[in-house]
């Protein structure tokens, strides 16, 4: 634990959000002693989750288990090391056994150790447990939406995040499993993990893309259309606005558009000075047979499609729809004529919008 913090003033604050060391020096920040008591004592009566330079707690909530399929024991014969990493790899194992992180095995199953490197250059101690991940049930975990995480930060201006040290190991391993782990040291001792270790599951998998690239079997075309579209791209990122976070207090817009490829949709506030505030981009191709559909019919898939994928912003508000009016029109008079246009009928009527003409020469 730390035993003195500080806190950072910014002369300027022009963002919303923060983002790391690099964005603090260019703003630079300056250091405002009055709230260092107060930090401090916060971190004094957490202390007990801050770890110590040589201790780790570990969690008591949960255990890591390894679920597999009926196999034999997976054992790969380990190989030689050069001298480098062979000193890499006996002085990390010291530290895992002086951590708690491993203990001695006996187990029949047998792993590689792989070397992987970190963004400062140092090595960190993994195990390809590619034969493991063969036979282990997935159990994927929850993975939370990004555009749910984006519209629970609503208008919050300051955002804290801290860094577990050896996040891995301060999750434990199921005492059943821990033999499924093992591995062999470089003096050929043999350990297995009492932590969840650091791993790298299908390894083969994941660098054959890359390999394949160094392949002079492997064709790589590139075409003056290819080169003429990446430079196009690259020009409107780098026009386009940055995006917003939505806020309660402003009207919100959502602009549709559709051609005869494909359809594209903003949705958007306006500033008290009536300057755009984007919330997000969406676009997509259409498919064979929406790109045979009359025009009136593709822009009123667009305006289906877009409220479906800005739901999270648009359920439960009002807003204002800037799309040609006329296919709306259309598509009221058209919905008995078949389920499909029924369907998009009553989607819309569950949202509380008011209708603004974009003609289609000016969208």
């Amino acid at each position: 634990m730390c035993s003195q913090t500080t806190a950072l003033v910014v002369p300027e604050l022009r963002d919303d959000l923060i983002l790391g060391l690099p964005w603090l020096v260019q703003e630079e920040a300056a250091i405002d002693l009055k709230y260092t008591d107060l930090f401090n004592g916060v971190l004094t009566q957490q202390a007990q989750v801050f770890a110590a330079a040589d201790m780790l707690h570990r969690t008591t909530v949960t255990q890591h288990t390894i679920p597999t399929r009926p196999h034999e024991p997976c054992f790969i014969k380990p190989f030689g090391f050069g001298p480098r990493e062979r000193e890499a790899k006996q002085t990390q194992i010291a530290v895992m056994l002086r951590e708690g992180v491993i203990e001695p095995s006996e187990s029949p199953y047998n792993c590689l150790v792989v070397m992987a490197k970190k963004k400062d250059c140092s090595l960190r101690f993994c195990v390809n447990f590619k034969p493991i991940d063969s036979v282990t049930i997935p159990a994927p975990p929850p993975i939370i939406n990004i555009t749910d995480a984006l519209a629970g930060l609503g208008e919050a201006g300051i955002f804290t995040s801290l860094d577990l040290k050896c996040g891995y190991w301060q999750v434990p391993v199921c005492l059943d499993d821990r033999p499924k782990t093992a591995f062999t040291a470089p003096d050929g001792r043999r350990f297995q993990f009492c932590a969840m270790p650091s791993f790298i599951p299908n390894f083969a998998a994941i660098t054959t893309p890359m390999n394949d690239l160094l392949s002079p079997k492997f064709r790589f075309p590139w075409t003056p259309e290819a080169d003429h579209t990446l430079n196009a791209v690259k020009r409107l990122f780098r026009e386009c606005h940055t995006l917003a976070r939505l806020k309660a207090a402003e009207h919100i817009y959502l602009q549709t558009n559709a051609s005869q490829e494909g359809m594209g949709v903003v949705l958007y506030q306006l500033g008290t000075n009536r300057e755009r505030h984007i919330v997000e981009y969406t676009s997509a191709k259409f498919g064979p047979a929406a790109r045979r559909y009359h025009v009136n019919e593709q822009e009123c898939l667009v305006v289906v499609w877009a409220v479906g994928r800005s739901r999270l912003h648009l359920e439960g508000r009002p807003f204002i729809l800037r799309t040609d009016s006329q296919c709306l029109k259309w598509l009221d008079s058209a919905q008995g004529r078949k389920s499909k246009f029924t369907r998009w009928a009553l989607t819309l009527q569950t949202f509380d919008f008011n209708v603004e003409h974009m003609p289609v020469r000016k969208n």
